[in-house]
Parts: structure tokens; sequence; C-alpha cells
């Protein structure tokens, strides 16, 4: 016999093989705690498990420990539950859509942290991504503004290219609910656009920066460095009150910013053209070297790339805490990473340290065939600055790999590695060869 809802004036469906009732399945997905249980729920009731369920099932995943979510990527019953929410996706009212798309996104980052090979898996489908980003455009209407900005976030957290259509529907849609965004709603919805990789249009970008600007004292320090970022990204730089409130915040802020909030403040300033004034560089220089451990390798480049755009010389403390931090992670440094920095301590002026430095050319040597002719170019032009030893395994390395390269380079690059060559000492007549060559036939294509 079904129990009785007297509230609803109706009995309650039961689900599952044990007779539990909707609100009672509810209840406990939510209060699973572990995987485990989590997984038993799945397995036993996903067949008739409605979009409450789906929804719920979904958020409680994201939310278990990154080990236990790391598990799940390959589950069974984690499939039959993404293959549930395909079947029941046209039910699902905003605010389930949103909770299932931010819950893949946070699910496929859990899964991923520590585990760099686990990046090149998927949590979810991209036909499962793509119906879900139908459902948000057929509904657009009527999601609210955090529900918008949890599905875009998760979008792009997901690496999901919807399409241009839906993104320029989506944008306009959103454009005439900006005044009722949140400072986070804002950072997610600017953070997501500029991964995609999208510029949604003057217009966006100018109400959306009016709108902040009236809440910068609301903003946290990721919303405010995520928005910064995206708008650099973007290619947009704001009217300097924007940005002039944007630096009063940061100063007032700058105790609670993490490495990577003041790795974005000061890479988006410098990517803008616009100087946030020496106290605010300043302080950002303490900051760091009281957070350094916690830089990233692109942390790290940002941030010294950003002082010599300035011409701002950190001071010999700061390469220091730096250096040694950059030493124990050089093998994380990309090839650009890796040529920025060394640009950055020759632009400065600051011949780096004697381990940095080993450190540097080995992974330089190791990495060597991954390195575009702009880096190249880079690394050439630092060391030449610096005057490092000619004879060094990674000035070698780097001229062998120049001459391979030479038809890819531009005629600015072409011109600087020269000069790096000779400044050098060790002027190759066969690089100076590669550049006649390579000029004549560019000549030819232009």
């Amino acid at each position: 016999a079904h129990s009785v809802n007297f509230l609803a004036g109706k009995p309650k469906r039961s689900v599952g093989r044990k007779g539990i009732s909707e609100r009672a399945l509810t209840q406990s997905i939510t209060a699973a705690k572990d995987l485990r249980t989590l997984l038993r729920l799945v397995e036993t009731n996903v067949g008739n498990f409605n979009v409450v369920h789906c929804s719920a099932a979904f958020v409680a995943l994201a939310r278990l420990r990154p080990a236990e979510v790391q598990l799940a990527y390959e589950s069974a019953a984690v499939q039959a539950l993404q293959a549930r929410v395909a079947e029941v996706l046209v039910e699902m009212e905003p605010r389930a859509i949103a909770n299932v798309t931010w819950a893949l996104a946070t699910c496929e980052r859990a899964a991923a942290a520590g585990h760099p090979e686990a990046r090149q898996r998927r949590f979810a489908g991209p036909e499962l991504l793509q119906a879900l980003a139908s459902q948000i455009l057929l509904k657009l209407e009527t999601f609210n503004s955090q529900d918008f900005s949890n599905c875009f976030w998760a979008l792009a957290a997901l690496a999901h290219h919807p399409g241009e259509d839906f993104m320029r529907t989506a944008s306009r849609g959103s454009e005439q609910r900006l005044q009722e965004f949140t400072p986070q709603n804002l950072a997610n919805v600017l953070w997501a656009f500029a991964t995609l990789l999208f510029v949604p249009g003057e217009a966006f970008l100018n109400l959306a920066t009016t709108v902040a600007r009236a809440r910068i004292g609301d903003f946290k320090p990721q919303h405010l460095s995520n928005s910064l970022w995206a708008l650099a990204k973007m290619e947009h730089r704001p009217g300097d009150p924007f940005l002039a409130a944007s630096v009063r915040e940061s100063a007032w802020k700058l105790e609670l910013f993490n490495p990577q909030n003041i790795s974005n403040l000061l890479w988006a300033y410098s990517q803008m053209r616009y100087h946030p004034g020496y106290d605010l560089l300043e302080a950002t220089v303490r900051r760091s070297r009281e957070r350094v451990a916690g830089f990233t390798p692109q942390n790290l480049t940002n941030a010294i790339c950003a002082y010599a755009k300035y011409a701002y010389y950190p001071g010999v403390d700061y390469f220091q805490c730096v250096a040694h931090a950059s030493e124990n992670q050089i093998q994380s440094f990309s090839t650009q990473d890796i040529a920025n920095t060394l640009w950055a301590y020759a632009t400065l002026d600051h011949y780096p340290s004697t381990n940095f430095l080993r450190s540097a050319s080995a992974e330089t040597v190791a990495k060597i065939d991954g390195f575009r002719p702009h880096e190249l170019t880079c690394c050439l032009w630092a060391l030449a600055t610096l005057k490092h030893d000619p004879n060094s395994t990674i000035l070698i390395a780097l001229v062998h790999e120049s001459k391979s390269k030479m038809d890819h380079f531009t005629p600015h690059d072409m011109v600087v590695s020269m000069w790096a060559c000779v400044a050098l000492g060790g002027w190759d007549q066969c690089i100076g060869k590669n550049c006649h060559g390579s000029f004549k036939k560019k000549k030819k294509r232009d």
C-alpha cells in the first residue's frame, strides 16, 4: 500500500526495489557522504530517477572528496546516471540543468586534480554536454542569474564550446539581466566567455564593467582578479575610472589574495597597458614573497613578466624567492614559461642564480623540440643580453633548433636571433645563410 501525502492530497509515488518514496530517495541521495553509499543508491534506483534525483545525485558526487570522484570515473553506475539524465533532460527546470552542468565540471576538475593524465579523459561526453546546452538555450528566458552563471562557468571549465550561435544568443539574453548579477555571477560569466574565446561585444562589456564598478566593494579577490583577467583576455580595456577603482579595491584586500589572484591581477593590468601604481606593485611583491610556495610555474612567469613590462625591479629578495620556487618546479615549466622567465630576467637586468640557470638550461635542452620560433628568439635575446657563456649547452641547443626552424621565423625574430648570435660571439655562418634563404622565401610569398 502507498503511504498518503495529506498535504498534497495524493499518494506518494514509490520507486526502487524497496518501494522508497521519491522524497525519501532524494533525502537519501543528499545525505550520502561517501562514494560507496551514493553508488549503491544509483545502482538500485537509477531506472526510476526523476529530474530531482538526477540533479541531487550529481551534486552529491561533486561534493565528495577528489579521491572518491577519481574512483567514480569508470563507474558503471555513474555512466548509467548520465544516461538517465539524457532521458529526462527535456523535463528539467533551469535549476536542475544548472546543477547537473556545474556538478559535471566540478567532478572533472576534482578527478584531474593531481593526476595530469586524467585531464585527457572526460567525465561527460560531448553528446550529453551538447544536449544540456540545447536545453539551456531553449529555456534561457527562465534562467535566473545564478543558474545562468553556473552553466556558463561549467561549460568553460569542461572546455566545451557550444557553438557561436549559442554564445551570441545567450550573451544577448544575459545582457538584459546584468543588473541582477552578483559579483560572483558576473566574474563567472566573464571568465567563461574569455576561456571559450568568445567576445560578447563592446555593449555587453561596457555594461558589465559599469555594473562591476558600482559593486566593486562586494567583489572577493577571486572575483576581482578573474574579471580583470577575462577582460584582458578578451582584449577589452575598460575606462580608467573602473581600473582605478579596481586598483583601490585590490590594495585594500591584497592580504586575502592567493597566488593565482596576484598573478591574474598583474597579468591583466600589464596586458591592458595600465599602470596600477608603484604602491600596488610593491604590495604584490611583499604578498608574493609570503605566498611564493603556492605559485605555479605560470603564476611565477606572469608576475615576473608583468614587473618587467613596467620596468619595475622587485628586489633581490623577491628574485631569490622566485628562483628557489622555480628550481623546485622547473620540470613543470612549459617552453613558454622558460622563454618568458628568461626574457623578464634580461629585461630587468638581473642575472639568474646559478642553480636556477642550471636547472632551466637542462629543462630547455630536454624540451628543445617543443620551442616555437618566438620562444627560441626570446631565449637567445635574453641570454645574449645577460652575456651568458656562448659555449653553454643551452645556447648550443637553441642555435641548433633555430637553424632547423628558421623558415617559420618572422623577419623580426630573424633579426633579433642574428643580433643575439653576434652579441654572444658565436655567430654561425649557417644561421646567416638560413636567415638569408628564409628572407628570400618570405619576400617571394609577399
